[in-house]
C-alpha cells in the first residue's frame, strides 16, 4: 500500500474513484447487553481497480490533507443513504440506527451541516436514527465552530459518538465541550483485557467516567466471549467487533 500511496497519480486516481464511484460501503453490527442488533456501522473501502480493495485508514488521511475529504465524504453519505435495505426495513421491525465517520473538516463546516440535512430529506431518512461519528485523535482546529455544528444538527436529531475514546491527547477536552452523547473505547484496550491490568484499568476507568457525564459507551474490537463478559460485568452499554458480525456489504432484513 506504500508503494500504492507513493505514486504520483494517487491524488487523481481518488478524485477519479470518487467520479466513477469506486467507494462502496460496508455494514458492521453494533448489538446492545442482549446481543440484539441496535445500530450498523457504515465502513468505506475503495474497490481500486488495480490494487483492489483500500481500506479508509489508508485513503480518508490522504483525502483530509489533501482537500479531497468533502468530495470523498459526501460520495460515502450518498451510498449510505441511498442503501435501500438500511433504510427500509418493515415498519414492524425495530429501525437499526446508522453511524457515520466524518471528518474534522466536514464537522467544523456548518455548509456541511444543511447538506447533510438537505440530503436526509431528498432519500427520507429520519434523523434521529443517524449517529454521527468523529475520531477522538482529529484536530478540531476551531472547537467553537464544531459545536455550533453538532448542536444544530443535534437538534435534527443527529447523535454524535466520539470514537477511538482514549487513544489522543483532547479526550477529556472533547468530552467537557462536545455534545456528544456515546463514545468508543478503542479496540487496542478491548484487546488487552483479561491479558493486560492496565488495559482493564483503563476501560474500567472510560466506563466510570461515561457513566458520571451521562455518556453511553460502545466497546469497539470485541472478538472473544471472554472481552463480551468482561465488558458486560462492568456496565458497558454496547459492543460492536467479530465476536457479533464482521462488516457485509448487503443488508437483507
Amino acid at each position: 500500500m506504500e508503494q500504492f500511496k507513493q505514486k504520483s497519480n494517487y491524488f487523481a486516481r481518488l478524485k477519479n474513484a470518487c467520479a466513477l464511484k469506486q467507494i462502496s460501503i460496508v455494514y458492521q453490527p453494533v448489538v446492545d447487553r442482549n446481543q440484539d442488533v441496535v445500530a450498523y456501522e457504515a465502513l468505506a473501502r475503495w474497490n481500486d481497480p488495480e490494487f483492489g480493495i483500500v481500506m479508509p485508514d489508508d485513503f480518508i488521511p490522504f483525502a483530509e490533507k489533501n482537500g479531497l475529504i468533502i468530495e470523498v465524504g459526501n460520495i460515502i453519505i450518498e451510498n449510505i443513504f441511498s442503501n435501500q435495505d438500511l433504510w427500509n426495513s418493515p415498519e414492524n421491525d425495530q429501525q437499526p440506527d446508522v453511524m457515520i465517520n466524518i471528518s474534522a473538516h466536514q464537522l467544523m463546516n456548518l455548509g456541511f451541516a444543511k447538506k447533510f440535512i438537505a440530503s436526509c430529506e431528498q432519500f427520507h431518512i429520519p434523523m434521529n436514527r443517524i449517529h454521527l461519528e468523529i475520531t477522538e485523535s482529529i484536530n478540531i482546529g476551531n472547537i467553537d465552530a464544531a459545536i455550533e455544528v453538532m448542536l444544530f444538527l443535534n437538534k435534527q436529531g443527529v447523535r454524535f459518538a466520539l470514537d477511538d475514546f482514549g487513544t489522543g491527547f483532547s479526550s477529556l477536552t472533547y468530552l467537557q465541550k462536545l455534545p456528544i452523547q456515546y463514545l468508543k473505547i478503542d479496540k487496542s484496550f478491548v484487546a488487552g483485557l483479561g491479558v493486560s491490568s492496565d488495559d482493564e484499568a483503563i476501560a474500567t476507568n472510560i466506563l466510570i467516567l461515561a457513566r458520571g457525564l451521562g455518556i453511553k459507551v460502545i466497546a469497539e474490537g470485541v472478538e472473544t466471549q471472554a472481552q463480551f463478559e468482561w465488558l458486560l460485568s462492568k456496565g458497558c452499554d454496547y459492543f460492536q467487533g467479530w465476536y457479533f458480525g464482521q462488516p457485509v456489504d448487503s443488508l437483507k432484513f
